[in-house]
């Protein structure tokens, strides 16, 4: 390759970059839900790219990038310290009253209902009827995958609801 098919190459790649860089930072944010991890993901990935341009056909670069941004972002999530769940902290909703947990059942039902209807569904069948993740997923008809990150987003609103709710 010749200097200034380099050059041409450079500046090609600079300007894939600038003009996706927003969608890419945005993809590893829904990930990763941190707009500075999101940014490091994206910044390492294209450098990755990068080093992968000269046997990558331009046409490629934009599903190979957001590809990689994507799997790059599922790592550093599974990097990260998990966080325990309500039945790993034996969280039993028959179990519990008021008092134990700092909230009532109605307060539940209601945080609950407040969530989207996908949430809901995997997040009743997980908890209150005791299904494993795959056995949801079978009578969803969606992935397992699908279904624990329905239960964790939902968890997720959920302590937030519900510990507003212990404040007060």
């Amino acid at each position: 390759m010749t200097a200034s098919a380099s050059t041409d190459s450079t500046e090609r790649f600079a300007a894939f970059c600038q003009e996706h860089q927003a969608e890419f930072i945005g993809r590893a944010r829904r990930v990763v839900r941190n707009p500075h991890d999101a940014e490091d993901i994206v910044q390492e990935t294209l450098a990755a790219v990068w080093n992968k341009t000269g046997r990558l056909p331009e046409a490629d670069w934009l599903p190979y990038t957001r590809r990689a941004v994507q799997l790059n972002a599922i790592k550093r999530r599974m990097r990260r310290k998990p966080v325990a769940s309500l039945d790993e902290m034996g969280f039993d909703p028959a179990g519990q009253d008021e008092r134990t947990v700092g909230f009532s059942p109605e307060e539940l039902e209601k945080a609950l209902a407040q969530l989207p209807p996908a949430q809901q569904a995997a997040i009743r069948a997980r908890f209150y009827t005791g299904l494993t993740f795959a056995q949801v997923a079978q009578q969803l008809a969606i992935s397992q995958n699908t279904v624990a990150s329905r239960c964790r987003y939902a968890l997720e609103t959920l302590r937030k609801r519900l510990g507003e709710i212990t404040k007060h």
